[in-house]
Parts: structure tokens; sequence; C-alpha cells
């Protein structure tokens, strides 16, 4: 094997750290929980939940020490100069069952690299459901990663190599300043299951990925409502500060809202199970509701909001009509940066892949154009210092323009809220009616170990 995938690299570094940086500053908060469960010094290969496309990746090479390795589908490497450059980033491709059963031998040469990377105590990693999704839900889990455990197991004598299972989770997928959590789990030790593997190796590997399965849900969002995801994915978003309320939780952070998203969605799966009548009987409720708050244009998010009054929009309409010039500015001179994600994404029909575009085009272009803008103003005044003031200014600008945009939307439907009053009222009681019904039936529901 080329050392180059597990040797420390420099330059691989750099980059790490700026990346690293520029996720800080498109996330509002990432949480990291569980470091305590990677060993040290020993084979480690990790198994992330996949719903984001690269930003999964993204979001272990934040959480860990040190320079993962990963496998990616080998479609993507098609490419030669895609290839080296997926290999500087310490990408190494894996053939899937879809990529054509010729394919599948070429698996062998690159498990051995993988193998070879972990005898030298290094950490792999392995998206186990093979592609990403677009759903809140653990989908079946592929053999590789438990075939390079097991041949690992038997090549790596003095430590063998252990399994940890990583939930990822965003508040939104797309959103710029959105929350980002990542749990690692409990250590799987790969020699617990290995004197299986010798005998009825089929078995032995539904047995790991079994066990490993079980572990991904126990950190992760989980919605196993079949037919009714969209519906539980709708009521955890639209009702999470009124159930966060109702269950206690009082700071209100990433971390918290992580667990209450966890356990509305754990006790919704029971649900599930235990009274799909009552699961088909909301269902149908939140579909009227929802067509309801259509019919008056106002978003239904906003139901539990306390509409402010009349003193407060006039004095926080007067404040927008004051920061407008800087709105202006700000906003004209970040439109192409800003739009071209967007641009980019209305070619892109996967749209997982949307946030990593996002993230890749204003990480590497805002800064080139942070420095060009620099290198312009020190040309007219030839002063550093002052340069360096005026550009902090720009970027300033940038921020209160995305502000500004945000907050012309909200009072636009505040002044809606306000208009449509009554409307407004009898839904937004209908719907605490039925949230207070809702939260009635999971608070009798006592969750398994977790």
């Amino acid at each position: 094997m080329k050392p180059e995938i597990y040797k420390w690299s420099v330059f691989y570094e750099l980059l790490r750290i700026y990346v690293n940086l520029a996720q800080r500053l498109f996330y509002h908060k990432i949480i990291v929980q569980g470091k305590e469960n990677i060993p040290l010094n020993v084979p480690v290969i990790l198994a992330p939940n996949h719903q984001n496309a690269i930003m999964d990746a993204l979001a272990i090479v934040y959480s860990m020490p040190g320079q993962t390795v990963f496998m990616a589908r080998a479609d993507v490497f098609k490419n030669q100069i895609t290839a080296k450059i997926l290999k500087f980033l310490k990408i190494m491709p894996i053939y899937r069952m879809r990529d054509g059963i010729e394919n599948i031998e070429k698996n062998k040469e690159l498990f051995e690299e993988a193998i070879e990377l972990l005898q030298h105590n290094k950490t792999l990693c392995l998206m186990p459901e093979g592609t990403h999704g677009n759903k809140r839900h653990l989908r079946p889990l592929l053999k590789g990663i438990f075939r390079i455990a097991f041949w690992a197991n038997e090549r790596c004598s003095e430590k063998q190599p252990v399994i940890i299972p990583v939930g990822i989770d965003y508040s939104d997928y797309s959103s710029f300043r959105s929350q980002l959590v990542i749990k690692f789990g409990k250590p799987i030790q790969v020699s617990g299951f290995y004197p299986e593997f010798k005998t009825n190796p089929a078995k032995a590997i539904n047995r790991l990925k079994e066990a490993l399965s079980m572990e991904m849900k126990r950190i992760m969002i989980n919605i196993d409502c079949g037919e009714y995801y969209q519906m539980v994915d709708y009521l955890r978003n639209i009702c999470r500060q009124y159930f966060m309320n109702k269950e206690g939780f009082i700071k209100k952070n990433a971390w918290q809202r992580f667990l209450s998203d966890k356990n509305f969605t754990e006790k919704f799966n029971q649900l599930y199970i235990s009274n799909p009548l009552l699961i088909d009987n909301l269902n149908n409720e939140i579909i009227n509701l929802r067509s309801d708050f259509k019919s008056i244009g106002i978003p239904d998010k906003m139901v539990f909001n306390k509409p402010p009054t009349w003193f407060q929009i006039i004095l926080k309409s007067i404040l927008l009509i004051l920061v407008t010039p800087i709105f202006l500015f700000g906003y004209i001179i970040h439109i192409g940066i800003v739009r071209l994600p967007k641009i980019i994404n209305r070619n892109i029909e996967d749209t997982q892949f949307h946030s990593s575009i996002k993230f890749m085009v204003t990480t590497f272009l805002f800064p080139i154009f942070y420095i060009l803008l620099w290198f312009i103003f020190l040309q007219l005044i030839h002063n550093i210092w002052i340069s360096l003031f005026l550009i902090i200014l720009v970027a300033i600008s940038g921020e209160i323009a995305g502000l500004f945009y945000k907050s012309i939307f909200e009072l636009f439907y505040i002044l809606k809220i306000k208009i449509n009053k009554n409307n407004f009222e009898r839904l937004r009681v209908k719907y605490e009616k039925f949230i207070d019904l809702i939260f009635k039936n999971l608070n009798g529901i006592e969750l398994k170990n977790s």
C-alpha cells in the first residue's frame, strides 16, 4: 500500500484546520458528545449515519483528532483529477453491488489497503448505509464495513479493532447557522463476534450488523413510523419549543434540542407500534390544520409565537428603516457569492448536496473575495490597518444584511397575523388542543433503555 493515504500530511492538516474554522462560522453551534468512548492507540472504524452528503464527512473531520481516512463510493473516482483530489483528502474508493459484479472483486485490494491502515492503529471511517438519504431514519447497513472489521481482526494481532457508532444530527439540513450535534457511541468489540465468524461468516456478519444498527439508533434521531414519517418530522419541528417547555428543558440549547427531539421521536415510534389507529387520526388532523394555515398565508411554524404589540412592530419597523442603507450595501457587495450556491443547486436534484455546495462555495470564495477587496482598499488608502478595518466593516455589513433579510420576512408575517388576528387565534387554539392531545398520549409512554 502507498503510505501517503494514512501518513500524516502537513498540507492536509492546514486544510483541516481551515475547514474546521469554516464550520465554526457556518454553524450556529456544534456539539460533540461521547469522545471519551474512542479508545487510544487501537484500530478504530467509525460508523456514522449518513443524511447530509459531504457535510457528514466534514462533521467527522471536525470532531476527530488526527487525520481520519474515509472510504466513499467508487463512482466518484472515475475522473482522474477528482481521484487525485480525493486521495489527497484521504478518501479511498469502495465498490457497491450497484457498481457491477465485475467491480466487486476490486474491493479485495482496497480492503487490503484499509486493513493495513488499521494495522497502523489509524482511524477508518465508512458510512455503513452505503449512500446518504434525505430522512432522519437509519437505513439498512451494507456488509463492507463488517468484512473489513473481521479481516482486520485476523491481522491486527496485538490490538484488535473496534467499531464506534456515530450519530450525526442537524437542526436543519441546508440552512446557514443551523445546529450540528455529533455523538460517539460505545465501542463494539469486533473480537467478540470473531469466533462465530470463523465457523459461520454470514451469521457473524449479520449479528455484528444488528449490534451496530441497534447502537446507531441509540445515538441518532431515528423516525421509524413508516408512512407517517413526514407527520412526525413536521411535529418534531413545529412543536419543539412547546414540548421542551412541557418536558422541563430549561436551557433550550443545541444539546437539549437534540435530546428533546430524540425523546419525542422515540415515543412516537412506540406509539406507532402500539396504536396505529391513533397515529392515522393524528395524521388526518395535521393535514387539515396545515391546510387551514396555508389558506391564511401564514407559516404554521409561527403558531406558538407570541405576536408583538403594535408599539413593538412600529419600533422594529423604524429600526429596519434606519438599517436599510447598511443592508443594501452588505447585500449588493456580497450578492454574487451568496447567490452562486443557489444557482448551482438549481441543477442538482439531490437536495442533500445543497448544504455541501453552499458550504464549499462560501468557504473558498469568501476569503478570495475579502483578500481581493483588501488589496483594492490598500491601493486606494495605502494603509494596512485602515484597509483591514474596512474589510471587517464589510464583513459585518454582510451579517447585518442576512439578519435584515430574515427580519423583513418575519415582520411581513407578523403584520399578516395582526390583520388576520381572529382567524389566527382560532387556528392557534385548535393547534394547542391538538398538541395537548399528542402530549397526553406521549406522556404515558415509558421509553425503553436507550
